[in-house]
């Protein structure tokens, strides 16, 4: 485990193959290192980078960390998701991008994330839920939209859910709830 709390951080030039475990939280880090260096480290099965001040996820920032179970991105400031941020994560169980300013997310974002069970997205901007948002997501157990803006979750956003525990809509804006909306 390499742990990284309140710290500057411009280079790192090799973490050693036994780590699995990069904990970045609170730290000052360059954009170039997270998208040309931690990108490289795929023996890592966790990753966090909370409180860092990252405004965005650029495409296919993570596309080397493929054994990544466990991504920690809250308290960023992350507004804008590029589509392919998360390609080529298909082993990733837990998504953590809570008290974001997040306001859209694309329908193909979480296309490659076919191993997740929990995502939270509580305390962003969120205010509508495509009905393709989680479509690839077919083993979700905990979804967290709380805290968000959310005034529409359309119809057949969550079909896919088979394996549900949790859904929590909490503190939104919510004034209709179709009928059929958990029909599956």
């Amino acid at each position: 485990t390499y742990i990284c709390h309140n710290i500057t951080l411009e280079t790192v030039s090799i973490l050693p193959t036994p780590v699995r475990s990069v904990f970045l939280n609170k730290s000052q880090i360059s954009g170039e290192l997270i998208t040309n260096k931690l990108s490289k480290f795929s023996f890592l099965f966790s990753l966090c980078m909370n409180t860092i001040r990252l405004s965005s996820l650029p495409s296919q920032i993570f596309k080397n960390n493929t054994n990544l179970q466990f991504l920690d991105l809250c308290d960023n400031g992350i507004e804008i998701i590029e589509t392919q941020a998360f390609h080529g994560l298909h082993f990733l169980i837990y998504l953590l991008l809570n008290n974001n300013f997040i306001k859209f997310i694309t329908e193909k974002t979480f296309n490659s994330l076919v191993s997740l069970e929990m995502l939270q997205l509580s305390g962003n901007s969120l205010s509508v839920i495509g009905s393709n948002l989680f479509m690839s997501l077919k083993h979700l157990k905990w979804l967290d939209l709380a805290c968000n803006n959310v005034t529409k979750l359309e119809k057949s956003v969550f079909d896919n859910f088979i394996h549900l525990q949790l859904l929590n809509l909490s503190e939104n804006k919510l004034t209709t709830i179709e009928p059929d909306l958990f029909a599956s």
